[in-house]
């Protein structure tokens, strides 16, 4: 069940065209979104510019909510390979 789900946004991710975890700490949380300017691939500590989800420029992705009786999501293990100079905004909830 998903009661009481508040949602939180990390600081705005600036592309440097190399792979990054979305958080630089553990963030537990049972859903987030992941919007971008520019081009960019999300997944594993293993993306690269042919691997992974490609995310179009102004797409994002959207992880379904997690019951509280799951572990849920870390965002230090979602990763991002955003293009230089792009922009990317996170969105999470727990």
């Amino acid at each position: 069940m998903l009661t009481g789900m508040k949602i939180f946004s990390l600081p705005d991710i600036t592309g440097d065209g190399a792979a990054h975890p979305v958080s630089a700490t553990h963030q537990q949380c049972r859903w987030f979104q992941i919007q971008v300017t520019a081009a960019a691939r999300v997944g594993d500590s293993n993306i690269s510019a042919a691997r992974g989800a490609v995310l179009d420029v102004a797409g994002a992705q959207f992880a379904p909510p997690i019951s509280q009786a799951l572990p849920g999501y870390d965002l230090n293990d979602v990763y991002l390979l955003l293009e230089a100079g792009g922009t990317a905004s996170v969105l999470y909830a727990i």
